[in-house]
């Protein structure tokens, strides 16, 4: 068997070598900045349409249950001027309130 001696790099070849890793090694960065920066847009958008979407349903309930008072036109013990109004709530376990 014969020994290859190898000829040390030259430094033309050492500052190519250098260029383009160096070159390579931020496209890589670059690309994954910009695969995160997708991902985060994704997420937001995807969010964003839940909330979205759930605020409508809570609306659309609240318009169904909205809690109006009712005036009663009774008197409050001996005050003319005032009058008794009640609360009341179709939800279960709230008591109506005067």
């Amino acid at each position: 068997r014969k020994m290859e001696i190898t000829t040390p790099p030259t430094s033309k070849c050492i500052m190519y070598w250098k260029r383009k890793v160096k070159s390579e090694y931020m496209r890589l960065r670059q690309l994954k900045r910009f695969q995160a920066n997708m991902g985060a847009k994704a997420l937001f958008v995807a969010n964003f349409a839940k909330v979205h979407e759930k605020t409508q349903i809570l609306n659309e309930d609240w318009k169904k249950l909205r809690v109006q008072p009712v005036q009663l036109m009774k008197p409050v013990s001996g005050h003319p001027f005032l009058k008794q109004c009640t609360v009341e709530s179709i939800f279960p376990g709230f008591p109506s309130q005067t």
